[in-house]
């Protein structure tokens, strides 16, 4: 039988609804939730950076280059360990190839990575709705924001698709249908990871 996972990193396109699937979690499972986004806005604003997703993808491709891949995952996973113990958390949003392969190796066994997707238009349009400063795009610029951030080679740059193709079949969400209908999915994804209830 595996060991419980106690390390739960979340990557996925924008809008296909991380933030949904880690807060869920957090509430059905007492698991421990650490965002990257929250993280490098603090850093973002310590630079006295624009407020925008150029902003946030600039900062963390930089701490990455300068620190090595694992810097972000590294230090919201060390924050988690202060905080909760051996107890388990998630990481949202996992970006880069070298974060997943950072957490896999720091956590072995005990690690899992959720791949949250949906259609492009229905995640546009979750994006718009969200009202918020790094998201305030058109449909084009969405699309250009989101090839820059999936045909990455450096294993510190953000590579989106490189993360999902890293997902197991059992731990890939498609967040399209209805919100009773993601609850049953991550239930049963939750079971898979022996989270306790």
């Amino acid at each position: 039988m595996n060991p419980p996972v106690w390390c739960i990193g979340i990557t996925g396109f924008n809008g296909a609804g991380k933030s949904t699937v880690a807060e869920f979690l957090r509430v059905h499972y007492s698991v421990g939730y650490y965002e990257a986004d929250a993280f490098l806005e603090d850093e973002r604003i310590r630079r006295e950076m624009p407020k925008g997703s150029e902003s946030l993808a600039y900062v963390a491709n930089d701490l990455r280059e300068k620190h090595g891949p694992e810097h972000i995952m590294k230090s919201l996973s060390e924050k988690a360990i202060t905080i909760r113990g051996r107890t388990p958390f998630i990481i949202e949003s996992v970006r880069c190839v070298g974060e997943v392969q950072y957490l896999a190796r720091e956590f072995g066994d005990k690690f899992a990575l959720i791949g949250v997707d949906a259609p492009i238009e229905e995640r546009h349009r979750r994006v718009i709705g969200r009202k918020n400063h790094t998201d305030s795009v058109g449909f084009r610029k969405f699309l250009e924001q989101e090839t820059l951030e999936m045909e990455q080679r450096d294993p510190w740059k953000q590579n989106l698709r490189g993360c999902m193709d890293l997902v197991r079949k059992e731990f890939l969400v498609w967040n399209a249908s209805t919100e009773s209908q993601l609850a049953r999915d991550l239930r049963i994804i939750a079971r898979a990871m022996r989270l306790p209830c």
